[in-house]
Parts: C-alpha cells; structure tokens; sequence
C-alpha cells in the first residue's frame, strides 16, 4: 500500500484495458513530432556555472567538429558537451552523428544517449531528474543493459 500511495494513483478508478488501449492509440496518432515539440519549447536558459573560458572552447568543438565529419572523438564530445550545457537539440544530432560514423558497431549505450537527448530535446525534464536521483543505479542499468536490480 505504501508503495502504490508513492507511485500509484489514489482515489483513481480503476482504467479497463480496451478504455488503456484507446487512450495509448489517441496519444500515439496526436503525438507531436520531434521537430514541433522542441519548436514549442520556450528558449532553455543558460546552464549556471558556465565559463566564459568553456564557451569559447565550445566554440572551437563546434567548428573543429564541422570540419571533420567523420571524428567519432569529436562528435562524443561534442554531444556531452552540449548536453552538459542543456542544449539537447544539438546533443542529439551530434549523437546522431556518433551512430552514423559507428554503424553496426554502434553500442546500446550509444542509442541510449540518443534517445535521451531526443526526450530531453522534446522538453521531458522528469527523465533528466529521474536520472539525478536514481544516481548510481541509472548508471549500472545502462552498463549491465537494464539488467541491473534495483535497490535500496
């Protein structure tokens, strides 16, 4: 009972399954797509605590990274970097790039990212705190493939 009082719904009628499924079927057919979603979104603020110092370097990554198209390095840190600063929409298309230049190498880790910064980009914060506080855990479920426990 504790449990479902911290993650369920209480005073809420039990939902049937043909009434889930409808549901499911309407929000999937008048999902936004990727682009109108980020669109949208009012403009991200500035990350506190970034230097003058680190957005010159950001700067340089960018424009080294779109001279080389095919630097797997650069584009990794490319997309760290631009999500640590909390512009997804560009972490994803450079993550996007890491795919590309990995193809069939590429790690369900590396699609992973990806599709966070895709969330993250469409304006979803809760999966960006729910990392935050599953902490070490959220980062054993990504080494082990989501096959870790969870505990404590």
């Amino acid at each position: 009972m504790l449990l479902y009082r911290t993650v369920g719904a209480p005073g809420y009628g039990d939902l049937g399954l043909a009434d889930r499924i409808a549901f499911a079927e309407e929000m999937r057919e008048n999902r936004p797509s990727q682009q109108t979603a980020e669109e949208s979104l009012p403009p991200m603020p500035a990350e506190p605590g970034i230097t003058e110092e680190f957005q010159t370097l950001m700067t340089r990554l960018r424009e080294t990274v779109a001279t080389r198209p095919e630097d797997l390095q650069g584009h990794r840190l490319l997309a760290s970097n631009e999500a640590r600063i909390g512009n997804f929409s560009a972490a994803a298309v450079a993550q996007q790039e890491v795919l590309r230049i990995k193809g069939e190498s590429a790690t369900a880790a590396d699609y992973s990212d990806y599709g966070e910064f895709l969330i993250l980009a469409a304006g979803d914060m809760s999966l960006l705190r729910r990392k935050r506080r599953c902490g070490r855990h959220w980062r054993a479920m990504r080494r082990t493939g989501g096959r870790a426990i969870m505990s404590g």
